[in-house]
């Protein structure tokens, strides 16, 4: 449950397009790079294309913490 809510906040972030994971994200994508090993790309949240890992990281992380910045998970038993 907790790593649905936190993909979720991220998505939400997203749509809403909230200011630092838009930001990111935009950034990241910018960096289509084909490299030459499928392990050394990642994806972002909302697309399909393969980037660095790093950058998805840090946009993927920048959109789960801005909704979800104290780990609380609501409903959880």
């Amino acid at each position: 449950m907790f790593h649905t809510d936190s993909v979720i906040c991220g998505l939400s972030a997203l749509a809403l397009k909230a200011n630092a994971p838009h930001l990111l994200r935009e950034e990241a994508l910018k960096y289509n790079i084909k490299r030459k090993l499928q392990s050394e790309n990642a994806k972002v949240f909302g697309s399909s294309e393969l980037i660095p890992i790093e950058k998805a990281i840090v946009a993927n992380c920048a959109a789960v913490r801005e909704w979800d910045s104290n780990g609380t998970v609501f409903g959880f038993n």
